[in-house]
């Protein structure tokens, strides 16, 4: 008995596009692909210049002014995620090195003139030490990187060289989730 299979393609976890979107987007992502072999940036932001392009609309929809905008926020994001802190003992060896920021949640009231209870979610960043000392940000972290080693399983699950690894991040998730419930 053979079974067919087909592929589809569906907007991941944190995907800013709809399925009808990303059915445009995969497939010409994939005709470029076949055609030049490999998705390469910078030629797919030249072929989406063309405004007869089917990706036009998603590389350019928006202005000038808010593509620079949009872009000076990745940057800050990029200079809060991307710098470390070496620790180093009195005779100048490493002892580990930390993120200096990491990305928490921080609630907000949701209008502060009237100080209502409802509040709004939002993501900010502080230092790593910061964090590790609050034990409400500390667990924030904690949770935010389950989610991390659950959304790499997931993305390299049919790897069958990483099977033991995925037993073990398991293994780790299981325990955390236990320590968490015991702590509750």
């Amino acid at each position: 008995m053979t079974i067919k299979v087909s592929k589809q393609y569906v907007p991941g976890k944190f995907c800013q596009f709809n399925s009808k979107e990303v059915q445009v987007i995969a497939r010409e992502l994939e005709k470029i692909e076949k055609q030049e072999g490999a998705i390469r940036v910078r030629r797919v932001l030249e072929l989406a210049r063309r405004a007869d392009h089917p990706l036009h609309a998603f590389v350019f929809g928006m202005s000038d002014e808010e593509a620079a905008e949009s872009f000076r926020r990745e940057v800050i994001r990029n200079m809060c995620r991307t710098i470390e802190v070496k620790w180093i003992d009195d005779e100048g060896s490493t002892l580990y090195t930390t993120p200096m920021n990491v990305s928490v949640r921080m609630e907000q009231p949701a209008d502060e003139r009237e100080k209502e209870t409802k509040a709004l979610v939002d993501r900010a960043y502080r230092s790593f030490q910061r964090v590790c000392e609050d034990p409400v940000s500390r667990q924030d972290m904690i949770d935010s990187a389950c989610v991390q080693l659950r959304l790499w399983r997931e993305k390299y699950k049919t790897l069958q060289e990483l099977a033991e690894e995925f037993k073990d991040i398991d293994a780790a998730l299981a325990r955390l989730e236990r320590k968490r419930k015991k702590a509750s």
